[in-house]
C-alpha cells in the first residue's frame, strides 16, 4: 500500500505546475489537516493524531480552482495512507526527499523538482538545467517528439481525422465520459479504424459509445 501511495505522489507532482514546497518544520495540529505539498491541482495533506484520530495520516486531495488546500479537504481524497509519525523532508538541488514510516517500515523516496525554486514556489516549467525556462504545453494541445515531455499530465495517442496524433492529456482519464477514447491501434481493424463513429481504434468504458467529435476532430466517448 505504501508503494502505491508513493508512486501516486511522484506521478501527481513530477510535472505539476505551481508547486509549493513543505514549510519546515512541519506544523502539527492534532486531528486537523495541514498542508504539506501543493500544486495548482492537488494537495498533499498531513493529519496528526488526536483522541478521536489515533493514527496519523497523509492524503492527496484534488484542489479546486482558486481554492486553498484547506478548502479542498471537503473533496474526497484521491488516496490516503495511515503513517506512524510525521513525514520528514530534505530539500536537495533538484529533488525533494520524503521519508515515511508505515506499519513500522521506513521508506525514503524522491520527488523530482524540474526547474528552479523561488520563495518555496516552483515555476511551471521543466528542464534538467534549472536556468532554462520552458513552459508547459496546454492540456489537449498536440505535441510532437520531445515536446511531449512538456505535457503537464503526460500525453496520449488519439485517432483524429488527420490520422494518429499525440495530445497532452492524463492517460488515466481516457475512455471516460466526454474524454478521448483510449487508443487501441489501427492495424488489427483497418476497415473500421479511423475517426468514425463506433471505430474499433478507440475504447470507451461500458455504456459509452465511440464517436468522432466534429468539434475537436478525434475519437471521444459519449
Amino acid at each position: 500500500m505504501m508503494d502505491l501511495f508513493i508512486a501516486l505522489i511522484i506521478k501527481t507532482w513530477i510535472f505539476a505546475s505551481g508547486v509549493s514546497l513543505p514549510a519546515l518544520p512541519l506544523m502539527e495540529s492534532p486531528g486537523a489537516w495541514v498542508q504539506v505539498l501543493a500544486s495548482d491541482e492537488s494537495c498533499l495533506m498531513y493529519r496528526a493524531t488526536s483522541k478521536t484520530t489515533p493514527q496519523a495520516a497523509l492524503a492527496i486531495y484534488p484542489r479546486r480552482a482558486s481554492s486553498s488546500c484547506i478548502e479542498s479537504i471537503s473533496n474526497h481524497p484521491t488516496s490516503l495512507l495511515t503513517i506512524d509519525q510525521a513525514p520528514k523532508f530534505k530539500l536537495h538541488e533538484n529533488r525533494l526527499e520524503m521519508i515515511l514510516v508505515h506499519d513500522g517500515e521506513e521508506r525514503n523516496f524522491f520527488v523530482p523538482l524540474w526547474g528552479k525554486q523561488d520563495n518555496l514556489k516552483r515555476a511551471a516549467f521543466i528542464s534538467d538545467r534549472p536556468s532554462e525556462n520552458v513552459k508547459f504545453l496546454n492540456p489537449g494541445e498536440e505535441c510532437l517528439g520531445p515536446d511531449c515531455a512538456r505535457c503537464p499530465r503526460g500525453f496520449i495517442h488519439v485517432t483524429s481525422t488527420a490520422g494518429i496524433k499525440r495530445i497532452c492529456h492524463d492517460p488515466n482519464q481516457c475512455g471516460g465520459r466526454n474524454q478521448p477514447a483510449c487508443y487501441l491501434g489501427q492495424d488489427w481493424a483497418p476497415k473500421k479504424s479511423g475517426c468514425i463513429d463506433d471505430s474499433k481504434a478507440g475504447w470507451c468504458q461500458a455504456g459509452l459509445a465511440v464517436r468522432c467529435s466534429k468539434e475537436i476532430e478525434f475519437l471521444v466517448c459519449e
